[in-house]
């Protein structure tokens, strides 16, 4: 009889392919956690500059009302102004509500509103004289905005804005 030499066999055993098979999976595992972190950090900055366009986008469009409008009344989370009479004459009102994630809206004399921006953390409008003091908004020269935008993960961003408006009537 003729006996087998194991040593001149070729492949592999048993026992080394299920390590290979686990090894390879760790290996799998430890790089798709790496890829699905990168994708997590991209989502989040991505909506994030999502949410800073639209914060900015607002605050530029609240500027450009006031600039060219007179302020007739205000609050803290609300500014009212009616346009010259150039430009229609009509009223307006930005406003929040106060409840964060809310929109800041716009409203004309016919309470036909249109968002301005959504998931609002909070706002305020602040109203001062030329020498800098808080003023009643009916007698500003100066109004100052802060927006606070609730992003993803619960990222909170805030846009500040300043404008000079007309004398009241």
């Amino acid at each position: 009889m003729r006996m087998m030499n194991r040593r001149n066999e070729k492949g592999f055993t048993l026992i080394e392919v299920v390590v290979s098979l686990i090894l390879l999976g760790i290996v799998a595992a430890t790089a798709g956690m790496g890829l699905v972190t990168s994708i997590q950090g991209y989502m989040f900055c991505r909506q994030n500059g999502e949410l800073i366009g639209k914060g900015e986008t607002a605050i530029t469009r609240i500027i450009k009302e006031l600039a060219d409008c007179t302020v007739t009344a205000g609050s803290a989370t609300s500014i009212s102004w009616t346009r010259s009479s150039a430009n229609g004459g009509a009223s307006y009102t930005f406003s929040w509500d106060g409840v964060s994630g809310h929109p800041l809206v716009l409203t004309d004399t016919n309470n036909n509103s249109d968002t301005l921006t959504d998931i609002v953390s909070s706002i305020a409008f602040a109203y001062y004289d030329n020498g800098g003091n808080a003023v009643a908004a009916s007698v500003a020269k100066q109004v100052q905005v802060t927006l606070q935008l609730i992003g993803s993960g619960n990222f909170i961003q805030t846009i500040n804005g300043s404008v000079y408006v007309k004398l009241q009537q």
